[in-house]
């Protein structure tokens, strides 16, 4: 009987109804691969796709030593990922997205340095951005000057370590054999990226490289409308990460002293003020519910953030905040198809945000016989116009002032 030959490394793809980028991500590794110094695997999990993903992988599988499953129903993106780690029959395991892609030469440096040091259980490394698109390579997400080695069981140098250079363990390589001793698991109150490391540490040291070897694709195709799913994680989970830096903590503060246990708490807050301020930008940027991204700004200058580091100057936020409620929280059921300004605003600004917001808009000195369904904004008091209420409800026209609407919004 011929003897099976163990990979070194398995690389696991779980995969959903994204055939257009594993084709493209396969078609490269069919090619890098060959770089590699060591031997491998791909395990590919397809979660129940409904569009080609099994027609793409069986036109590799005389290519690449790919093993594919292709599960009976969509079983949610992190069982898809365990599943890929329970298949794994190499002496490494290495996450790999379906629409990211892999540095061979940072993978050989990764798997070198693991097996230099028996005990390490993983290792971590940071990632480069690279933008497909514009074939622009935008850095790595963060660094650290130089390889560590956290021995086993010191949750204090983990926690020191990330908290230094600001790391985010996302990305690693794992020695397989510890699937069979730890069980992973996700929350809502902690964030793995911060947890499942303590959970590594219990079972050997663990290292962080400064090597990256994985690249994450921020724009892939010309024509792609793709959601990162880090990206609007970003946008609103600050309390799970602040919730992974006190699990952290909580490992480790039985043993430091009252100044340490103060430090530590003191970083646990600027990591998270700089990720709300992240968070403020992302929703900013991508034209979220104005509401919920003025509350947040209301948050942050509470906490302390000044106008540098808002995204926008707080007055264009709130003004912004009130004009899209006046358009659909204070409407509520009505048709609306205009909002009338009637009396002095400033032009420039309000043509910006109501453009920006996509509403339809009118500036003007009263409202009109013709005015119909929609929402009329008074610069002063409504007394000094030609108002009549009886008349304007029977429009469906809702109306408010300037100075009330903006009180909600102050």
């Amino acid at each position: 009987m011929q003897k099976i030959i163990k990979p070194t490394l398995t690389i696991g793809i779980p995969t959903y109804n994204r055939g257009r980028y594993l084709s493209v991500l396969l078609s490269i590794l069919s090619e890098s691969l060959s770089n590699l110094k060591y031997s491998y695997e791909l395990v590919i999990s397809d979660n129940c796709s409904s569009d080609n993903t099994e027609q793409i992988v069986k036109s590799f599988l005389n290519i690449l030593p790919i093993k594919y499953f292709r599960q009976n129903e969509n079983i949610g993106g992190l069982n898809n990922i365990f599943f890929c780690m329970q298949h794994a029959n190499s002496d490494f395991f290495v996450y790999l997205a379906d629409d990211d892609m892999l540095d061979i030469q940072g993978l050989n440096n990764s798997i070198s340095l693991l097996l230099l040091n028996p005990d390490a259980v993983a290792l971590y490394a940071p990632w480069r951005i690279f933008d497909m698109v514009n074939n622009l390579d935008r850095g790595e997400f963060y660094s650290q000057p130089a390889n560590i080695i956290i021995p086993k069981n010191d949750y204090s140098l983990l926690l020191n370590h990330v908290f230094t250079y600001k790391i985010w363990p996302e990305i690693s390589i794992v020695r397989t054999k510890i699937f069979e001793r730890v069980k992973f698991t996700a929350n809502n109150l902690a964030y793995w990226a911060f947890t499942i490391p303590c959970d590594y540490l219990n079972l050997g040291s663990v290292i962080f490289s400064s090597n990256p070897f994985y690249i994450s694709i921020t724009n892939y195709f010309p024509d792609e409308n793709r959601t990162q799913v880090g990206h609007l994680e970003t946008e609103s989970a600050w309390d799970r990460y602040r919730g992974g830096w006190e699990y952290m903590l909580g490992r480790v503060i039985s043993s430091l002293d009252p100044a340490e246990v103060q430090k530590f708490r003191n970083d646990i807050d600027t990591m998270v003020l700089d990720r709300m301020l992240v968070a403020l930008r992302l929703r900013w940027h991508n034209n979220k519910d104005p509401v919920d991204t003025y509350y947040l700004a209301c948050r942050l200058r509470g906490l302390g953030a000044n106008g540098d580091n808002l995204p926008a100057p707080f007055d264009i936020i709130r003004y912004k905040a009130a004009l899209w409620f006046a358009a659909h929280g204070f409407t509520q059921s009505l048709e609306l198809k205009k909002i009338n300004f009637v009396g002095n605003f400033e032009f420039e600004v309000i043509n910006f945000i109501c453009n920006d917001l996509g509403l339809n808009h009118i500036f003007s000195k009263d409202i009109t016989e013709e005015s119909e369904n929609e929402v009329v904004v008074f610069s002063g008091l409504i007394s000094d116009h030609i108002f009549d209420a009886e008349h304007a409800k029977s429009k469906g026209i809702k109306w408010i002032t300037e100075s009330d609407l903006m009180q909600q919004f102050s």
